[in-house]
Protein backbone atom coordinates (compact mmCIF):
# COMPACT_ATOMS: atom_id res chain seq x y z
CA UNK A 1 0.00 0.00 0.00
CA UNK A 2 1.67 2.77 -1.43
CA UNK A 3 1.15 6.47 -1.79
CA UNK A 4 3.00 8.84 -3.78
CA UNK A 5 4.75 11.78 -2.13
CA UNK A 6 3.29 14.43 -0.48
CA UNK A 7 -0.61 12.41 -1.11
CA UNK A 8 -2.55 11.63 2.05
CA UNK A 9 -2.80 7.69 3.44
CA UNK A 10 -6.05 7.18 2.68
CA UNK A 11 -7.91 5.70 5.40
CA UNK A 12 -11.37 3.75 6.22
CA UNK A 13 -12.76 3.76 9.79
CA UNK A 14 -15.62 1.27 10.16
CA UNK A 15 -18.39 0.81 13.30
CA UNK A 16 -21.61 0.64 14.08
CA UNK A 17 -23.26 3.74 15.28
CA UNK A 18 -21.87 6.90 16.97
CA UNK A 19 -23.11 7.22 20.43
CA UNK A 20 -22.45 7.37 23.70
CA UNK A 21 -18.70 6.97 25.29
CA UNK A 22 -16.79 4.85 22.71
CA UNK A 23 -18.73 6.58 19.88
CA UNK A 24 -16.75 9.83 21.51
CA UNK A 25 -13.23 8.41 21.51
CA UNK A 26 -13.64 7.21 18.08
CA UNK A 27 -14.75 10.48 17.05
CA UNK A 28 -11.71 12.22 18.96
CA UNK A 29 -9.03 9.44 17.21
CA UNK A 30 -10.64 10.26 13.93
CA UNK A 31 -10.80 13.95 14.36
CA UNK A 32 -6.96 13.87 15.74
CA UNK A 33 -5.30 12.01 12.36
CA UNK A 34 -7.39 14.82 10.66
CA UNK A 35 -5.08 17.49 12.18
CA UNK A 36 -2.04 16.09 11.41
CA UNK A 37 -3.12 17.12 7.67
CA UNK A 38 -1.86 13.70 6.35
CA UNK A 39 -4.85 11.34 6.27
CA UNK A 40 -7.85 11.57 4.04
CA UNK A 41 -10.42 9.44 6.00
CA UNK A 42 -13.96 7.80 5.26
CA UNK A 43 -16.15 6.85 8.17
CA UNK A 44 -18.30 3.86 7.73
CA UNK A 45 -21.66 3.60 9.85
CA UNK A 46 -24.33 1.47 9.94
CA UNK A 47 -27.50 3.11 8.40
CA UNK A 48 -30.36 3.54 11.25
CA UNK A 49 -32.31 0.39 12.04
CA UNK A 50 -34.92 -1.22 14.68
CA UNK A 51 -34.78 2.19 16.56
CA UNK A 52 -30.80 2.38 16.68
CA UNK A 53 -29.00 5.45 15.69
CA UNK A 54 -26.61 8.18 15.52
CA UNK A 55 -25.71 11.39 18.00
CA UNK A 56 -26.53 14.15 16.02
CA UNK A 57 -23.87 16.20 17.55
CA UNK A 58 -20.88 13.73 16.24
CA UNK A 59 -22.20 13.37 13.07
CA UNK A 60 -21.41 16.68 12.80
CA UNK A 61 -18.13 16.96 14.45
CA UNK A 62 -17.07 14.47 11.69
CA UNK A 63 -18.10 16.29 8.51
CA UNK A 64 -16.81 19.30 9.90
CA UNK A 65 -13.72 17.77 10.18
CA UNK A 66 -13.45 16.95 6.56
CA UNK A 67 -14.14 13.59 6.89
CA UNK A 68 -15.87 11.49 4.12
CA UNK A 69 -19.53 10.04 5.79
CA UNK A 70 -20.23 6.48 4.31
CA UNK A 71 -23.51 4.58 5.07
CA UNK A 72 -23.86 0.87 4.99
CA UNK A 73 -27.32 -1.05 5.98
CA UNK A 74 -25.73 -4.37 7.52
CA UNK A 75 -23.96 -3.99 10.53
CA UNK A 76 -26.16 -4.73 12.63
CA UNK A 77 -26.85 -7.99 10.79
CA UNK A 78 -24.43 -10.63 11.79
CA UNK A 79 -25.29 -13.44 8.93
CA UNK A 80 -22.76 -14.92 6.65
CA UNK A 81 -24.77 -13.11 3.98
CA UNK A 82 -23.65 -9.73 5.66
CA UNK A 83 -20.28 -10.41 6.64
CA UNK A 84 -20.13 -10.93 2.72
CA UNK A 85 -21.69 -8.08 1.74
CA UNK A 86 -19.53 -6.16 3.85
CA UNK A 87 -16.42 -8.07 3.11
CA UNK A 88 -17.05 -6.85 -0.47
CA UNK A 89 -17.26 -3.35 0.35
CA UNK A 90 -14.32 -3.18 2.48
CA UNK A 91 -11.98 -5.32 -0.11
CA UNK A 92 -13.14 -2.29 -2.72
CA UNK A 93 -11.89 0.24 -0.23
CA UNK A 94 -8.59 -1.65 -0.03
CA UNK A 95 -8.37 -2.15 -3.65
CA UNK A 96 -8.27 1.89 -3.90
CA UNK A 97 -5.33 1.87 -1.27
CA UNK A 98 -7.39 2.78 2.06
CA UNK A 99 -6.21 1.64 5.18
CA UNK A 100 -9.07 -0.45 7.33
CA UNK A 101 -9.79 0.02 10.86
CA UNK A 102 -12.75 -1.96 12.55
CA UNK A 103 -14.21 -1.20 15.53
CA UNK A 104 -16.97 -3.76 16.45
CA UNK A 105 -16.68 -7.54 16.30
CA UNK A 106 -18.66 -8.14 13.23
CA UNK A 107 -16.81 -5.55 10.95
CA UNK A 108 -13.25 -7.21 11.91
CA UNK A 109 -15.30 -10.68 11.18
CA UNK A 110 -15.93 -9.02 7.67
CA UNK A 111 -12.56 -8.18 6.87
CA UNK A 112 -11.10 -11.47 8.37
CA UNK A 113 -13.24 -13.85 5.85
CA UNK A 114 -12.84 -11.23 3.13
CA UNK A 115 -8.67 -12.40 3.47
CA UNK A 116 -8.16 -8.37 4.05
CA UNK A 117 -5.24 -6.67 6.11
CA UNK A 118 -6.77 -4.38 8.93
CA UNK A 119 -6.35 -2.95 12.23
CA UNK A 120 -8.72 -3.94 14.73
CA UNK A 121 -9.49 -1.24 17.78
CA UNK A 122 -11.19 -2.81 21.21
CA UNK A 123 -13.06 -1.04 23.07
CA UNK A 124 -15.15 -3.52 25.36
CA UNK A 125 -15.98 -7.09 25.06
CA UNK A 126 -17.80 -9.50 26.70
CA UNK A 127 -21.57 -7.86 26.96
CA UNK A 128 -23.36 -10.64 28.67
CA UNK A 129 -23.88 -11.64 24.54
CA UNK A 130 -24.85 -15.16 22.94
CA UNK A 131 -21.83 -17.35 22.71
CA UNK A 132 -22.23 -17.30 18.44
CA UNK A 133 -21.69 -13.72 18.39
CA UNK A 134 -18.33 -14.63 20.66
CA UNK A 135 -17.26 -17.17 18.41
CA UNK A 136 -17.69 -14.25 15.21
CA UNK A 137 -15.93 -11.67 17.17
CA UNK A 138 -12.94 -14.25 18.22
CA UNK A 139 -12.25 -14.79 14.69
CA UNK A 140 -12.25 -11.57 13.19
CA UNK A 141 -10.27 -10.49 16.29
CA UNK A 142 -7.71 -13.10 16.39
CA UNK A 143 -7.40 -12.73 11.99
CA UNK A 144 -6.41 -8.52 12.84
CA UNK A 145 -3.02 -7.73 11.37
CA UNK A 146 -2.75 -4.99 14.02
CA UNK A 147 -4.42 -5.72 17.44
CA UNK A 148 -5.11 -2.37 19.85
CA UNK A 149 -7.05 -1.39 23.19
CA UNK A 150 -8.16 1.98 23.84
CA UNK A 151 -6.90 0.20 28.10
CA UNK A 152 -5.17 -2.28 29.73
CA UNK A 153 -8.68 -3.34 31.06
CA UNK A 154 -9.59 -3.89 26.85
CA UNK A 155 -6.82 -5.52 26.46
CA UNK A 156 -7.10 -7.82 29.54
CA UNK A 157 -10.65 -8.78 28.24
CA UNK A 158 -9.14 -10.32 25.54
CA UNK A 159 -8.54 -13.40 28.20
CA UNK A 160 -12.01 -13.51 28.83
CA UNK A 161 -13.11 -14.54 25.13
CA UNK A 162 -10.06 -16.81 24.92
CA UNK A 163 -8.36 -14.36 22.15
CA UNK A 164 -4.26 -14.91 22.53
CA UNK A 165 -2.19 -12.21 21.08
CA UNK A 166 0.64 -10.98 22.89
CA UNK A 167 1.59 -8.23 20.12
CA UNK A 168 -1.70 -6.26 20.97
CA UNK A 169 -0.95 -2.35 22.02
CA UNK A 170 -2.61 -0.29 24.01
CA UNK A 171 -3.67 3.13 22.18
CA UNK A 172 -5.47 5.14 24.80
CA UNK A 173 -7.98 7.72 23.38
CA UNK A 174 -7.65 11.56 23.17
CA UNK A 175 -9.05 14.12 24.62
CA UNK A 176 -8.07 17.54 24.75
CA UNK A 177 -8.81 18.73 28.54
CA UNK A 178 -9.55 22.39 29.92
CA UNK A 179 -8.64 22.95 33.49
CA UNK A 180 -11.90 23.50 35.34
CA UNK A 181 -12.98 25.98 37.92
CA UNK A 182 -15.00 25.35 41.14
CA UNK A 183 -18.29 25.32 39.69
CA UNK A 184 -20.82 26.69 42.53
CA UNK A 185 -22.98 24.30 44.52
CA UNK A 186 -26.33 25.03 45.84
CA UNK A 187 -29.04 23.02 47.13
CA UNK A 188 -30.08 19.23 48.05
CA UNK A 189 -26.76 17.34 47.10
CA UNK A 190 -27.39 16.84 43.09
CA UNK A 191 -25.87 13.33 42.01
CA UNK A 192 -26.10 12.19 38.32
CA UNK A 193 -25.58 8.97 36.04
CA UNK A 194 -24.91 10.00 32.34
CA UNK A 195 -24.70 6.71 29.84
CA UNK A 196 -26.98 3.67 28.44
CA UNK A 197 -29.57 2.67 30.79
CA UNK A 198 -28.35 -1.14 30.78
CA UNK A 199 -27.74 -3.19 33.63
CA UNK A 200 -23.84 -3.29 33.13
CA UNK A 201 -24.05 0.68 34.25
CA UNK A 202 -25.17 -0.39 37.88
CA UNK A 203 -28.41 2.29 37.67
CA UNK A 204 -30.23 -0.46 40.16
CA UNK A 205 -27.39 -0.59 42.67
CA UNK A 206 -27.09 3.29 42.80
CA UNK A 207 -31.30 3.47 43.64
CA UNK A 208 -30.86 1.12 46.42
CA UNK A 209 -27.73 2.65 48.01
CA UNK A 210 -29.65 6.00 47.74
CA UNK A 211 -32.83 4.89 49.22
CA UNK A 212 -31.46 3.19 52.43
CA UNK A 213 -29.53 7.38 52.63
CA UNK A 214 -33.02 8.75 52.73
CA UNK A 215 -32.25 11.22 55.92
CA UNK A 216 -29.62 13.05 53.89
CA UNK A 217 -30.68 15.93 51.40
CA UNK A 218 -30.03 14.39 47.59
CA UNK A 219 -31.26 14.34 44.43
CA UNK A 220 -30.54 11.68 41.09
CA UNK A 221 -30.84 12.94 37.86
CA UNK A 222 -30.42 10.14 34.96
CA UNK A 223 -29.41 10.89 31.58
CA UNK A 224 -29.75 8.46 28.67
CA UNK A 225 -32.03 5.85 27.75
CA UNK A 226 -31.92 2.29 26.36
CA UNK A 227 -33.85 -0.96 27.61
CA UNK A 228 -33.94 -0.48 31.73
CA UNK A 229 -35.85 2.40 31.79
CA UNK A 230 -38.73 0.94 32.14
CA UNK A 231 -37.67 -1.21 34.91
CA UNK A 232 -35.52 1.23 36.38
CA UNK A 233 -38.80 3.81 36.31
CA UNK A 234 -40.66 1.12 38.22
CA UNK A 235 -37.93 0.83 40.82
CA UNK A 236 -38.35 4.44 42.10
CA UNK A 237 -41.53 4.00 42.24
CA UNK A 238 -41.20 1.14 44.68
CA UNK A 239 -38.52 2.63 46.60
CA UNK A 240 -40.72 5.28 46.90
CA UNK A 241 -38.30 8.00 45.51
CA UNK A 242 -40.36 9.92 42.69
CA UNK A 243 -39.53 13.36 44.32
CA UNK A 244 -35.79 12.42 44.02
CA UNK A 245 -34.95 10.94 41.03
CA UNK A 246 -35.48 12.81 37.48
CA UNK A 247 -35.09 10.69 33.74
CA UNK A 248 -34.31 12.99 32.29
CA UNK A 249 -33.41 11.14 28.52
CA UNK A 250 -30.90 12.61 26.40
CA UNK A 251 -29.43 15.61 26.82
CA UNK A 252 -27.00 17.95 24.77
CA UNK A 253 -23.29 17.93 25.97
CA UNK A 254 -23.18 20.91 27.49
CA UNK A 255 -25.76 20.53 29.59
CA UNK A 256 -25.17 16.54 31.01
CA UNK A 257 -23.23 17.84 33.95
CA UNK A 258 -25.11 21.06 34.76
CA UNK A 259 -25.90 21.61 38.42
CA UNK A 260 -24.29 18.38 39.63
CA UNK A 261 -22.16 17.76 42.83
CA UNK A 262 -21.66 14.57 42.06
CA UNK A 263 -21.15 11.58 39.04
CA UNK A 264 -21.98 7.88 40.27
CA UNK A 265 -20.59 5.06 38.35
CA UNK A 266 -21.61 2.31 40.14
CA UNK A 267 -20.53 0.24 36.89
CA UNK A 268 -20.31 -3.53 36.77
CA UNK A 269 -18.07 -3.74 33.46
CA UNK A 270 -16.44 -0.01 32.64
CA UNK A 271 -13.51 -0.41 29.74
CA UNK A 272 -12.55 3.28 30.76
CA UNK A 273 -15.48 5.26 31.39
CA UNK A 274 -15.27 8.43 29.14
CA UNK A 275 -18.33 9.79 31.82
CA UNK A 276 -15.91 10.15 34.58
CA UNK A 277 -13.07 12.53 32.19
CA UNK A 278 -15.96 14.38 31.27
CA UNK A 279 -17.21 14.86 34.40
CA UNK A 280 -13.83 15.79 35.72
CA UNK A 281 -13.10 18.39 33.01
CA UNK A 282 -16.68 19.92 34.47
CA UNK A 283 -15.42 20.24 38.35
CA UNK A 284 -17.39 17.33 39.34
CA UNK A 285 -16.23 14.77 40.90
CA UNK A 286 -16.68 11.02 40.29
CA UNK A 287 -17.70 7.77 42.58
CA UNK A 288 -17.49 5.18 40.90
CA UNK A 289 -16.84 0.98 41.76
CA UNK A 290 -12.99 -0.09 41.45
CA UNK A 291 -13.70 -1.83 38.42
CA UNK A 292 -12.40 -2.96 34.74
CA UNK A 293 -10.16 0.72 33.70
CA UNK A 294 -11.52 3.04 36.49
CA UNK A 295 -8.80 2.60 38.29
CA UNK A 296 -6.61 3.70 35.54
CA UNK A 297 -8.28 6.74 34.25
CA UNK A 298 -9.16 7.70 37.98
CA UNK A 299 -7.53 8.25 41.21
CA UNK A 300 -8.66 8.35 44.47
CA UNK A 301 -8.23 11.65 46.19
CA UNK A 302 -8.03 13.43 42.77
CA UNK A 303 -11.69 14.44 42.54
CA UNK A 304 -12.64 10.97 42.78
CA UNK A 305 -13.39 8.49 44.88
CA UNK A 306 -13.59 4.44 43.92
CA UNK A 307 -15.08 1.74 46.20
CA UNK A 308 -15.35 -2.22 46.11
CA UNK A 309 -18.08 -3.31 43.68
CA UNK A 310 -21.01 -4.04 46.49
CA UNK A 311 -23.67 -2.51 47.91
CA UNK A 312 -22.55 -1.55 51.81
CA UNK A 313 -19.04 -0.13 50.42
CA UNK A 314 -21.50 1.72 47.52
CA UNK A 315 -23.58 3.11 50.57
CA UNK A 316 -20.94 4.14 52.60
CA UNK A 317 -19.23 5.33 50.06
CA UNK A 318 -22.23 7.76 49.00
CA UNK A 319 -22.47 9.23 52.71
CA UNK A 320 -18.53 9.73 53.04
CA UNK A 321 -18.58 11.57 49.98
CA UNK A 322 -21.43 14.37 50.54
CA UNK A 323 -19.61 14.95 53.78
CA UNK A 324 -16.32 15.06 51.72
CA UNK A 325 -17.74 16.96 48.94
CA UNK A 326 -15.78 20.46 48.90
CA UNK A 327 -12.43 18.74 49.66
CA UNK A 328 -13.10 16.03 47.22
CA UNK A 329 -14.27 19.04 44.06
CA UNK A 330 -10.93 21.51 45.33
CA UNK A 331 -8.84 18.28 44.57
CA UNK A 332 -10.45 17.77 41.22
CA UNK A 333 -8.14 19.45 38.86
CA UNK A 334 -5.22 16.47 39.98
CA UNK A 335 -7.39 14.29 38.56
CA UNK A 336 -7.68 16.37 35.01
CA UNK A 337 -3.90 16.44 35.07
CA UNK A 338 -3.53 12.88 35.59
CA UNK A 339 -6.54 11.96 32.67
CA UNK A 340 -4.67 15.22 30.26
CA UNK A 341 -1.44 12.96 30.45
CA UNK A 342 -3.35 9.43 29.87
CA UNK A 343 -5.42 10.99 26.60
CA UNK A 344 -2.50 13.18 25.27
CA UNK A 345 -3.16 13.64 21.65
CA UNK A 346 0.13 13.72 20.19
CA UNK A 347 1.28 10.97 21.69
CA UNK A 348 -2.00 8.96 21.45
CA UNK A 349 -2.01 9.91 17.72
CA UNK A 350 1.87 8.94 16.99
CA UNK A 351 0.84 5.17 18.64
CA UNK A 352 -2.46 5.47 16.22
CA UNK A 353 -0.43 5.68 13.20
CA UNK A 354 2.50 3.92 13.62
CA UNK A 355 -0.32 0.89 14.35
CA UNK A 356 -1.50 1.74 10.99
CA UNK A 357 1.62 1.85 8.78
CA UNK A 358 2.60 -1.59 10.63
CA UNK A 359 -0.47 -2.49 8.03
CA UNK A 360 2.11 -2.27 5.12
Amino acid sequence: MKTSPGSLSKLLVVTQFLKFGSARGIVNWIKGLRKTGRWEITLMVSAPLRGLGHDPGLVKEILEAGVSLRWFHSTFERTHWHAQALGKELRNYHQKGFFLQTHGGFAAFSAYREGLPFMHMIHGLGMNRPDWINRQDREGIQGARVLAGMSREALRQLTDLGVKNEKARVIPYVMELKIPGMPDFNGPFAWGMVGELVKLKGHEHALRALSELCHLPWKLRIVGDGPERKRLESLVQNLNLESRVEFAGFLPRFRLYEGLHGVLMPSLKETMGFVAVEALEEGVPVLAYQIGGLPEILRSGRGAVLVKPNSLALKQGIADFMIRHRQLAARVRDGVLHARELLDENRNIALMEKALYDLK
